[in-house]
C-alpha cells in the first residue's frame, strides 16, 4: 500500500503510511487547491509495528523513534524546528519474515 493521504484541508493533513520501506511525507503532499504550506507540525502519531522500530525524522534528525504499538498526542509546535524539511519515517529492521509498520500522522499546515 505505501502512502495514503486520509484527510487535506487548508490547515491539516493526515497521511497513513503501510509499508516496510522508508517513506516521505513532503510539502507538495499538502498542497490544497494550489497551494502548498511552507511547513508542518505533527499534531498525533499513531503507529503499529509488528517487529523492529522506525524513525520519524527531518533533515537526517531523528525526531521519534517508535515500536511496539500506540499513539501521541501532541500539543503547540512540538516539533517545530525544520518544519519545512521533509519528513521521513525510516524503518529499522526486525528479525520477523514480515517486516510491515502502519503509521498514521497527523500534521498542522504552517503557512
Amino acid at each position: 500500500m505505501a502512502k495514503q493521504i486520509l484527510k487535506n484541508t487548508a490547515n491539516e493533513l493526515a497521511v497513513k503510511i503501510v509499508s516496510e520501506v522508508t517513506e516521505s511525507i513532503t510539502l507538495a503532499d499538502g498542497d490544497y487547491s494550489g497551494v502548498a504550506p511552507s511547513g508542518y507540525s505533527i499534531l498525533s502519531i499513531r503507529w503499529t509495528i509488528g517487529d523492529g522500530q522506525i524513525s520519524i525524522e527531518r533533515g537526517s534528525e531523528s525526531l521519534y523513534e517508535l515500536s511496539g504499538n500506540g499513539h501521541w498526542n501532541l500539543t503547540g509546535l512540538a516539533d517545530y524546528k525544520n518544519s519545512a524539511d521533509t519528513i521521513d519515517i525510516t524503518y529499522l529492521g526486525g528479525e520477523s519474515a514480515v517486516e510491515v509498520y502502519t503509521l498514521i500522522i497527523h500534521l498542522s499546515k504552517i503557512s
